[in-house]
């Protein structure tokens, strides 16, 4: 719907004329015999009708076009599903689930619903049912926004949607080195889909393929990555540098592992900060040589793909060892 007369700024200095009878009053298409002339509207009705429509496509964030002659109703039907008291927030997900068995270019994501926008805090859309594949090996609606997947590295899903003709489709992207946001915003989205929420961020091997992975709402399990494996001590808490998570991971989940080649106390901690918070830890004392494991559970990442690991033992050659096998975005 494109403008068709003026823009408000016009409207706003055009004098109203109409009659203030206070009653509405209906157009007629007049009558000869009684002399009752036909209506002819002023020029301010024109435009009141058009920047009415306008405002309403404005609201839900789509950008008039006069192809178009189902935008108005695409607009109502988007801000409608912001209201009842509750405004779903972009991203949110009932159901969603992602499996790989074994490392593929494909995959297929369902859900029962999925919320996404136009932008943080604008216009939008609930995805009823979803059902739809990704196809690493194309580009477009489908597969890759633009050029070749991510190699041993991070691949963002999106779920996109056209608000106009009620379809929507998968779209990768690269997370390689960057934090990906909630709404698309590579900008190579296909015509039509401006509605976008990301759906997840996996890891990729050298071949540009997904790994196995299990993917649940904004969890993702992997096969179990080593972080950490050393025998030197640490006093305080020391960073872990294994890029194992994607920028975008929130918390992650693994096993700890201790040991030593003597009897002794032997200690490991993960934390979140080099401030010594949010710690998760395992401790012993061993009366012969030998290891022990045990899990640690979402813990908090505060900065982007790191963890850090405090550790001692009082006797023999000791062991520390980290692995991570899930994460939350």
């Amino acid at each position: 719907m494109d403008r068709l007369i003026a823009p408000n700024s016009v409207i706003a200095a055009q004098a109203d004329t109409a009659p203030a009878t206070g009653t509405p009053q209906y157009a007629t298409d007049g009558n000869p015999a009684t002399n009752v002339p036909a209506t002819q509207w002023p020029a301010y009705q024109y435009n009141a009708i058009q920047e009415e429509l306008i405002a309403v496509l404005v609201a839900a964030g789509i950008t008039p076009d006069r192809t178009e002659n189902n935008q108005v109703a695409a607009a109502i039907k988007a801000l409608i599903q912001g209201v009842a008291g509750v405004t779903p927030i972009i991203g949110s997900v009932r159901n969603l689930a992602m499996t790989v068995s074994a490392a593929s270019a494909t995959a297929t994501v369902t859900a029962d619903e999925i919320v996404v926008g136009t932008a943080l805090g604008g216009s939008k859309l609930t995805l009823g049912s979803f059902n739809k594949s990704i196809n690493l090996a194309i580009v477009g609606a489908g597969g890759m926004d633009i050029g070749a997947a991510p190699a041993s590295s991070f691949l963002g899903i999106y779920a996109l949607a056209n608000p106009l003709t009620g379809a929507s489709t998968l779209l990768g992207q690269s997370a390689n080195g960057i934090v990906l946001p909630n709404v698309y915003a590579g900008g190579h989205a296909p015509a039509g889909y401006t509605e976008s929420a990301l759906l997840t961020v996996v890891p990729t091997n050298a071949s540009s393929q997904i790994v196995p992975c299990v993917v649940q709402d904004r969890s993702v399990d992997i096969v179990g990555a080593s972080i950490l494996s050393t025998s030197t001590t640490a006093a305080s808490p020391t960073v872990i540098n294994n890029l194992v998570v994607p920028l975008n991971a929130k918390s992650c989940s693994g096993f700890l592992q201790i040991g030593s080649s003597a009897a002794a106390s032997v200690s490991m901690s993960l934390f979140s900060s080099a401030a010594s918070t949010n710690s998760q830890a395992i401790a012993l004392t061993l009366t012969s040589n030998g290891s022990i494991a045990a899990p640690f559970n979402r813990l908090k990442i505060t900065i982007g793909q790191r963890v850090f690991y405090q550790a001692s033992s009082s006797a023999g050659t000791p062991t520390f060892s980290a692995q991570v096998t899930s994460y939350e975005i």
